[in-house]
């Protein structure tokens, strides 16, 4: 799927950033966890996972960040389903 599509600059939307959610959350939720975790070498794993997980979606968030408002910049305003899309990269920048 990857080597075979090929997007145009403009086919960027915000339903990109969807898939880089998923990673925050688990980071989110992880620090949670980690004061009941148990002491010894579990706990700075976990807690060493969490970083790495929220660095790499932090990466990945402005990556594609980029790409969808560089579209959106550069291109014409999107039309039919994609329109509210726009509205999920603008929340995330706005918290």
């Amino acid at each position: 799927m990857v080597t075979r599509h090929r997007f145009t600059p403009d086919a960027a939307f915000g339903g990109w950033l969807l898939p880089v959610v998923p990673p925050m959350v688990s980071a989110a939720t992880g620090a949670l966890l980690v004061p009941r975790t148990p002491t010894g070498q579990v706990r700075p794993a976990l807690l060493l996972g969490c970083y790495s997980m929220l660095g790499l979606g932090l990466i990945a968030v402005l990556l594609v960040a980029a790409v969808v408002y560089s579209r959106l910049v550069h291109h014409d305003a999107p039309v039919g389903a994609v329109v509210p899309t726009v509205w999920i990269g603008v929340h995330r920048i706005r918290r």
